[in-house]
């Protein structure tokens, strides 16, 4: 299962709001992940907070990998009191309700190629997360059928992902009850991962409001 925890300024990166997403990321879109922090090495004293970061500033999180926070708790609100978020570096578009950070984490995939991964996410006190994966190469290559090997993954037996169909996309909606509501979008150059997921107390909202989010996800 996806997990994207990025709640606010001071949410952690490593295991949290950054490490956990590109490993996870990397794992369900086949990718090679990053080494996994363990319970003895990862701490908020070793790992800056969001607001610890200048905006803009390239930081190695973990050997290897590398963190850009463009935007922490980023507000944008429209009349709805949606908030407009483009990603700075990722090439898409997404309306999220609440306030989001915006981020991208750099790392060598297997072949020794620069593999990224932009992140626009958000997080309710209650736990409901919603957020935007997109994972792209630097030799601008992705390997076919990658988007729906994830989709697959994500659906772990519970039936086969919805096929969806955009110019130049490829998609798959996988609905898991009462936990997540995904799409996994490929094309010949990226895979992205629109996502809700409950991971606490508070439980997915009503579909119109998932709609409205996984709808609003425009490629640039």
């Amino acid at each position: 299962m996806v997990a994207f925890a990025a709640c606010g300024k001071r949410a952690p990166v490593a295991d949290e709001s950054g490490q956990q997403a590109a490993k996870e990321s990397r794992e369900d879109t086949g990718g090679s992940p990053a080494p996994a922090p363990s319970a003895d090495n990862t701490s908020e004293k070793q790992t800056p907070a969001l607001d610890e970061l200048v905006p803009g500033e390239e930081r190695e999180v973990q050997p290897g990998t590398f963190m850009t926070m463009h935007r922490a708790g980023a507000e944008l609100p429209g009349a709805d009191g949606w908030h407009a978020a483009r990603s700075t570096l990722g090439g898409f578009f997404v309306e999220m309700p609440l306030p989001f950070n915006d981020f991208r984490i750099r790392s060598p995939a297997e072949d020794g190629t620069d593999e990224y991964i932009d992140i626009i996410g958000a997080k309710t006190p209650g736990l409901l997360a919603y957020s935007v994966i997109c994972t792209s190469r630097s030799d601008g290559k992705m390997t076919p059928g990658t988007g729906r090997k994830a989709a697959e993954a994500l659906a772990k037996g519970q039936g086969e992902p919805t096929v969806l169909e955009r110019p130049g996309w490829t998609g798959y909606e996988v609905l898991l009850a009462g936990k997540a509501h995904i799409r996994v979008w490929e094309s010949s150059s990226r895979v992205c991962q629109a996502i809700i997921e409950a991971q606490g107390d508070d439980s997915l909202p009503a579909e119109a409001l998932r709609l409205r989010f996984l709808d609003s996800l425009v490629f640039e």
